[in-house]
């Protein structure tokens, strides 16, 4: 019996043992905290946990849980739960508890296991990621969702006592910081700049990047003038010079002030106003500093109208094409259309190219609108029974692209129409921009087969040059020439001129503008090739015969008759 005893103990010896290596094996094996505890007291804990507490391994077991865990009484068996732990010198530390009773017994000496999880890495993580949701990540400014949140927030109240001034801003000469010194230096100006903008404002006041160069202020104010008063301030800060790491810069600064309740009674409304004033405010050489005035900055706002009807007019096939004949001087034979776009909206109303293709331009919508005059006039013009040279139009925004070569190809393929019969008309604008690359785009597109006119010629700025440059095919002389021909001996000679240079060149050209038959007689005696004007007739919705007869008429009639009849 006393062997049986002394066997039994030492295996329970060796089993406690090996149940002991056990569970130090696995509590050291979790990279998070464990603890195990009986009546309150330690009987293990991992290196992870000594380390949290800031106490040495050994000292742990024996030592009662809540001198670093006070609150075990509220945590749930089975639950992961957020709680305190009393660290090194008592500091709070964030940590999240999971509890398990050991064999699942509700005892009161039950044995529980706690793994604690340090939260301080991750909570630092979710500040950061809140932090940068509602800051700008270069400048650590506001960003636009915070900005929204306060501009909401203080227009909300309509009886408010006093008003709420937003200043919009722009940075003057960033880009040639970027160019000049380099992206690293702008973003070293914008967080310098951002910090001089923050040590600027007063209780109250709130300033915000939006992205760019753009930033924006918020100032509660009781008269319109007391918005001044921030714009200077900030104004002041940025204007000072910067020293980067290599050169000092600096950059001035365009405000735009928008108020409400006086310009807008919503938060969207008076963005769009301070935004009109800033187009005031960036073109003013004088004036740094624009209110938002809506009579003058109602041009601002019909252009905007007036871009968005024009994606509309695109979609919905608001745009023709009229043609006007040019014809060959001598004979009065036509030689062929030039392509004019028009638009008229569904009330009648009838809207001027020369409104509508500029801000085309500007908002890149020249680009499907011009693809769609070179398709659409092509296509008709490879349905005429007589195959009549057609003249296209092209935007220096369409020349400078650079699939030009490949839609003009793609365009001739799809509908039919010869390469020979099409001319692109660019202008000398368009030529001067960049030259070499523009030059380029022209010899791909004579590769076509298709000819090139230079359009406007004598209104640009560098007639002769560009005629070196490109071989081009015609010359159109600009109509202000011909409207100049009765009022002095100036105009004659420089169409003589004209002239001249494409006799000796051996370039044709083209006289547009011309409304009279002394101007006609004009031209003819002075050699021109072809002319084109409101004398032939005005432009048309289509080209059939009884067009072309109708001008001939010019040439086919007796003087006095067409005397008459003009």
């Amino acid at each position: 019996m006393l062997g049986t005893g002394i066997a039994t103990y030492a295996l329970d010896m060796q089993f406690r043992i090996q149940a002991k290596a056990r569970l130090e094996h696995l509590l050291e094996g979790s990279v998070d905290g464990m603890v195990v505890e009986q009546d309150g007291l330690i009987l293990a804990a991992n290196a992870a946990f000594a380390d949290l507490v800031g106490v040495d391994h050994g000292a742990l077991v024996g030592e009662p849980l809540s001198r670093w865990m006070a609150d075990t009484a509220h945590l749930h068996v089975g639950c992961l739960t957020q709680s305190r732990l009393i660290g090194p010198a008592g500091a709070e530390i964030p940590v999240e508890i999971a509890a398990r009773r050991d064999g699942g017994r509700a005892v009161e000496s039950d044995i529980m296991i706690y793994a604690v999880r340090d939260l301080r890495t991750r909570l630092a993580q979710e500040r950061r990621i809140a932090h940068l949701a509602r800051n700008d990540g270069l400048t650590g400014l506001p960003n636009r969702s915070s900005f929204l949140e306060w501009l909401t927030r203080q227009t909300s109240d309509p009886v408010a006592a006093t008003k709420v001034a937003l200043l919009a801003m722009d940075l003057d000469r960033f880009k040639e910081v970027n160019d000049v010194h380099g992206h690293a230096a702008g973003d070293q100006l914008l967080i310098q700049v951002a910090e001089r903008m923050r040590a600027a404002l007063r209780p109250g006041e709130f300033v915000a990047r939006l992205g760019g160069d753009e930033f924006v202020a918020v100032v509660p104010v009781q008269r319109r003038e007391d918005a001044l008063d921030l714009a200077e301030r900030l104004r002041a800060a940025v204007t000072a010079p910067v020293m980067l790491d290599h050169a000092e810069v600096s950059c001035g600064l365009s405000v735009a002030i928008a108020v409400w309740p006086d310009d807008a009674d919503n938060a969207s409304a008076l963005i769009n106003d301070a935004d009109l004033a800033m187009y005031r405010a960036k073109a003013s050489l004088g004036t740094d500093v624009c209110f938002y005035e809506e009579e003058m900055d109602e041009a601002v706002r019909s252009r905007r109208r007036m871009a968005q009807q024009m994606r509309e007019a695109l979609d919905q096939g608001q745009f023709s094409l009229n043609w006007q004949i040019q014809a060959a001087v001598e004979t009065g034979a036509i030689t062929g259309y030039e392509v004019l776009l028009r638009w008229i909206q569904p009330d009648g109303t009838f809207i001027s190219p020369a409104d509508f293709i500029p801000l085309a331009e500007e908002n890149g919508l020249i680009l499907p609108i011009g693809e769609w005059v070179l398709r659409t006039a092509c296509a008709e013009a490879a349905r005429w029974p007589e195959p009549h040279k057609i003249a296209v139009n092209l935007s220096p925004v369409q020349l400078g692209h650079v699939d030009l070569p490949r839609l003009v190809h793609q365009v001739l393929i799809e509908t039919g129409l010869a390469p020979s019969r099409l001319e692109l008309e660019i202008t000398e604008t368009a030529m001067i921009t960049d030259m070499e690359r523009t030059t380029h785009v022209l010899r791909q597109l004579k590769l076509l087969g298709v000819s090139i006119a230079m359009d406007d010629f004598g209104t640009g700025y560098s007639s002769l040059s560009t005629l070196r440059a490109f071989p081009f095919d015609k010359i159109k002389l600009d109509r202000s020439f011909m409207s100049e021909l009765d009022g002095g001996p100036e105009s004659a000679a420089i169409i003589r001129a004209v002239l001249a240079l494409g006799e000796s060149l051996h370039i044709p050209v083209l006289a547009e503008g011309v409304e009279t038959l002394d101007q006609l007689s004009f031209l003819r005696d002075q050699g021109c090739d072809e002319v084109q004007g409101y004398l032939l007739g005005r432009p048309q919705k289509t080209a059939d015969a009884e067009i072309q007869a109708a001008a001939r008429v010019l040439w086919d009639a007796e003087p006095e008759r067409v005397a008459t009849a003009a």
